[in-house]
């Protein structure tokens, strides 16, 4: 009796699946059983176990074939992916992985399943994540994928853990309702004028001027049936992960945070997330704003608030709006607040920490920048009319504006005394930012024509100034003029920048730091041609 007969016999209610050598086509005979499907290949063939890998997901797998090392490891790294979280690989006669059979089974220079197996031992034991092979001739199993690995005699069963392996594909090629919208197309920078900066820094402006127009992410908006949101905002919709939700976190640590990332033998991107189910069912209409950086105000002001310009035509009283819960209670109000000048009510908005929820409506605005460099020319646009509204105007807003960070803990200029004193002498006003509501913030800014201030999430509010403004920025050696140069650039204004020095270069960019007074107070000079302390209001 073969053995797809004897498991039926053993296990009614299963479905046997066979794989077959071609070379053993002519000699099998099977009882007739709708429950057992013949496969034949090359079980030695890479592509023939690809196309198993991808056609079924098994509880169990029994490799009991050549027993050829070689052969059970590329199988286990093809079909594992396979299984179901649970699932289990079990493979026969181990024996044959040490001495005497090892020899003959074994050539020099080769790895036995038994050694390969005691690799993902050591991977499990010392808690990594890396991968296995380096090799993209072979599919890559992070070691996260194996729960146990259990010995009988000599068999070997290897449990898959909770995981799932799914493709990355962006919201056009689903079946989800696909609307474009204008982004405002491409654009061009202006020549900043960096002082005192790193060649790093100065090489990173050089290779973004080298890029000439530069082309926003296309924006549209995807309407998702039974989707679902993890993490800082990515959507899941069936075995596959919307690559559209991930265009500011590929490339960054944060994208590790989330799952595991890597290639398969089509050179398609993948990538593992942990299998747990939804705590959440969401019924009616959701729209998902909630993405990795908005607990930064900077970041929720320019890439995510400005997506809801995506939404026009919705009727926005009657959906409901995904935001970060991992948000400080001030930012949150600020999410409130400026939403509630677009007519979201506070009733509205649902805010998700890290659990997943399942969303029988997912409506997603897609995200219209490329964190830190690139911003869709209509965002700024958009944000200037929140200049407009009656809870925004204010008729005595000032036009010189200092902006501190003395408050925030990191990254403060040490030498901030001397410098405010030189820029009030003119008339400057500082601001604090963080002290502020999110209105009051907006009136602050809405007729500055000159702001200077150390780089961080409150200096983000120039983008409520007019178009033309000038922006000295104050950093350290180590931070980029990237995301406040691009801001500028569209607001068609004048971006300068004086770069200082850490006192704890160890923190990097988190660092305080002090700039040189006197050269400061020459690139003062220059902007303020024309004025006097007499003369400024």
């Amino acid at each position: 009796m073969r053995t797809p007969t004897l498991w039926r016999r053993w296990f009614e209610n299963i479905t046997v699946v066979y794989l077959v050598s071609e070379s053993q086509k002519d000699d099998l005979t099977l009882e007739t059983d709708s429950k057992i499907k013949i496969e034949y290949g090359d079980c030695g063939s890479i592509e023939f176990l690809v196309k198993m890998a991808t056609k079924y997901s098994p509880d169990l797998i029994v490799d009991d074939g050549l027993h050829i090392p070689k052969d059970q490891i590329i199988g286990f790294m093809i079909l594992f992916q396979s299984l179901v979280s649970g699932g289990i690989y079990i493979v026969e006669d181990m024996h044959t992985n040490v001495p005497p059979l090892s020899q003959q089974y074994i050539p020099d220079g080769h790895e036995s399943f038994l050694g390969f197996v005691v690799r993902i031992l050591g991977y499990l034991s010392h808690g990594q994540n890396n991968n296995l092979f380096d090799s993209q001739q072979l599919v890559c199993i992070p070691s996260k994928f194996v729960e146990s690995v259990t010995f009988y005699d000599k068999l070997c069963a290897i449990t898959r853990s909770g995981y799932l392996t799914m493709a990355l594909v962006d919201a056009r090629s689903t079946s989800a309702k696909f609307t474009e919208v204008n982004n405002g197309g491409s654009y061009s920078r202006i020549e900043p004028l960096i002082y005192n900066a790193p060649q790093s820094v100065l090489d990173a402006i050089d290779g973004e001027e080298q890029r000439g127009e530069i082309a926003p992410p296309p924006a549209f908006v995807a309407e998702f049936d039974d989707a679902f949101v993890r993490g800082p905002g990515y959507i899941t919709i069936g075995n596959a992960i919307i690559s559209d939700c991930l265009i500011n976190l590929m490339g960054s640590s944060n994208l590790r945070d989330c799952f595991d990332i890597q290639y398969n033998l089509n050179n398609e991107l993948i990538a593992s997330i942990e299998f747990n189910s939804a705590k959440q069912v969401l019924n009616g209409e959701f729209v998902l704003l909630k993405q990795n950086a908005d607990v930064n105000y900077g970041h929720w002001l320019i890439e995510g608030l400005t997506r809801m310009q995506l939404l026009e035509g919705y009727d926005i009283s009657s959906l409901q709006f995904i935001l970060n819960g991992d948000a400080s209670e001030s930012l949150k109000q600020i999410y409130v607040d400026g939403l509630a000048l677009l007519g979201v009510r506070k009733e509205q908005i649902l805010f998700l920490g890290s659990e997943i929820v399942q969303a029988k409506k997912l409506i997603y605005p897609s995200p219209i920048t490329i964190q830190p460099w690139v911003k869709a020319p209509i965002c700024m646009p958009f944000l200037r009319k929140f200049t407009e509204f009656d809870e925004t105007k204010y008729g005595d807003a000032p036009k010189l504006i200092y902006v501190t960070r003395a408050s925030i803990g990191r990254r403060n200029l040490t030498n901030e005394a001397e410098i405010i004193e030189t820029v009030q002498n003119y008339g400057f006003i500082v601001i604090k930012p963080e002290s502020l509501c999110f209105y009051d913030q907006i009136k602050i800014f809405s007729k500055a024509e000159i702001v200077i201030g150390n780089l961080g999430g409150g200096l983000s509010n120039i983008v409520f100034c007019p178009d033309g403004l000038t922006l000295l920025a104050l950093t350290t050696q180590y931070m980029l003029d990237d995301f406040f140069w691009d801001i500028v650039s569209q607001k068609n204004g004048k971006y300068l920048s004086l770069h200082g020095r850490a006192v704890e270069p160890s923190l990097g960019m988190q660092s305080d730091f002090m700039v040189d007074h006197d050269e400061f107070v020459g690139i003062f000079a220059k902007i303020m041609a024309g004025r006097t302390p007499a003369s400024c209001p």
